[in-house]
């Protein structure tokens, strides 16, 4: 995704464990792509993205959801701001 991006774009990466964050930093460095990454350990009750509410276009929640207990206050809870597109898998 991150290659998909313009240059000032920004693909913000959420992970509730930090050794996927770091792998994913590790790979984004090695690809000279880290510049477009926003790498981020969150805590199982929010995303952690609400500094950002308002700017993002495209919001895809993959691989992440299965692991919180309340998957409906998770989503709800980060939500605002990000409506343009919220894709869950």
């Amino acid at each position: 995704m991150a290659r998909m991006v313009d240059v000032s774009g920004k693909v913000i990466c959420v992970d509730l464990q930090d050794k996927m964050i770091k792998g994913l930093v590790m790979r984004a460095e090695q690809a000279a792509l880290l510049d477009r990454i926003d790498a981020r350990v969150c805590g199982g009750k929010h995303l952690g993205i609400e500094d950002i509410g308002g700017t993002v276009d495209f919001t895809l929640a993959f691989a992440l959801i299965h692991e919180v207990k309340k998957k409906g206050g998770f989503i709800s809870g980060d939500r605002s701001g990000h409506e343009a597109a919220w894709i869950k898998f």
